[in-house]
Parts: structure tokens; C-alpha cells; sequence
């Protein structure tokens, strides 16, 4: 089995689909930007202080355009690997805390597969998380094609009530070549 990645996004974007929109956090100034790449610097999401009692969902950060295009032509997927970067300002139940609500991986526009969320909150010190493995394809099929489109990615959203930090989310793709025979053919004459 061969892999490709971990790749960033060409892309990175966040619609209005939560309560909490998401910004650069400072020296940052790219907005949400800021969690393209593995850079140390991160977009940020905080609730208000009136919504700050209740968990509620930020907008979802949605990468995408991620170049796998060296896949080779017909091969097999095997397995999605993937691995953000992240942290909150609380991690308390009775304080605050944030946790993810949606994971999924992102094709042509929709998502697709299982909800790869974490059971655990999030850490208040930065920490790299990794999802799915070489062998694990997220409760869906993808062909090659899927993978190397432009409109492949995967999806976040968190549930919380407290500042959220993320750095990037960033994919590696396991594969298996296609075999290819060749065969000769003698004549004897």
C-alpha cells in the first residue's frame, strides 16, 4: 500500500451555517485564512457572552483542494487519514468547554460518510489530533477521481461554549496501486 499527504488545502472556507463566525486570531489578519496552513496561526471562533451558557455550534470550516492528482490512475483508496491542529480556552464542564460536532469528509458540495467526531473535548494547550487510518474509509467509497477533485475536503464544525482555535486540518490518502500485466506473445515460424 503507498500514501500520499499530509496535504493542505488550496482552499479554505467558512459559510454562515452556526452561531459563531470565525476570524484570524491576532497577529492574524487573513480571517479565516488563518487555518489553511500549519503555520502558527490560528482562526478563532468565540461566542458572545449572553450565548456563553449554553453550548451552541460555530460556522463550519470547510477545506478543500487538496491535490492528489499524483495519485496514479486507477489505484484502489484503502483509507483516509486525517489530522488538525487545535485548542480552547476552557476545558471545564461547569466553565466552558468545546467539543466537535460535525467531521465529515466533502465531496461536490455535501458531505459524505460518518461523522468521524472525537469523544473527547477539546485541550486549552494547542494538540494534533488524527482521525480515520489506512484502512479506514469513513462509512464511505471513494474512487481516485473523487479524491484528486477540486471539490474533495472535509468539513468541521464545534459545538461549545467558549473560544476555539484551529490551525489547520490538513489529509493523507493510503492507496493501493493497480497491477498491470504484460504479457508477451512469441511466434515461431
Amino acid at each position: 500500500m503507498s500514501s500520499i499527504g499530509y496535504l493542505g488545502a488550496g482552499l479554505l472556507t467558512s459559510p454562515d451555517d452556526g452561531f459563531f463566525t470565525w476570524s484570524g486570531a491576532p497577529p492574524c489578519s487573513l480571517g479565516v485564512q488563518c487555518a489553511q496552513i500549519s503555520d502558527g496561526f490560528y482562526a478563532r471562533s468565540s461566542p458572545t457572552a449572553s450565548d456563553k451558557s449554553s453550548a451552541l455550534t460555530t460556522d463550519s470550516l470547510q477545506w478543500t483542494q487538496f491535490d492528489f492528482s499524483s495519485i496514479p490512475t486507477g489505484s484502489t483508496i484503502n483509507g483516509i487519514e486525517a489530522e488538525d491542529k487545535v485548542y480552547a480556552s476552557l476545558n471545564d464542564p461547569q466553565q466552558g468547554y468545546a467539543a466537535d460536532k460535525n467531521l465529515f469528509l466533502r465531496y461536490d458540495g455535501s458531505s459524505i460518510g460518518s461523522n468521524m467526531i472525537s469523544a473527547s473535548n477539546w485541550l486549552t494547550s494547542p494538540e494534533v489530533r488524527t482521525y480515520g487510518g489506512p484502512s479506514i474509509m469513513w462509512g464511505t467509497t471513494l474512487t481516485r477521481d473523487q479524491i484528486a477533485s477540486s471539490t474533495f475536503g472535509i468539513f468541521l464544525q464545534v459545538s461549545g461554549n467558549c473560544t476555539v482555535y484551529v490551525e489547520y486540518f490538513r489529509i493523507r490518502v493510503y492507496f493501493t496501486i493497480p497491477t498491470i500485466f504484460v504479457s508477451k506473445v512469441f511466434y515461431i515460424g
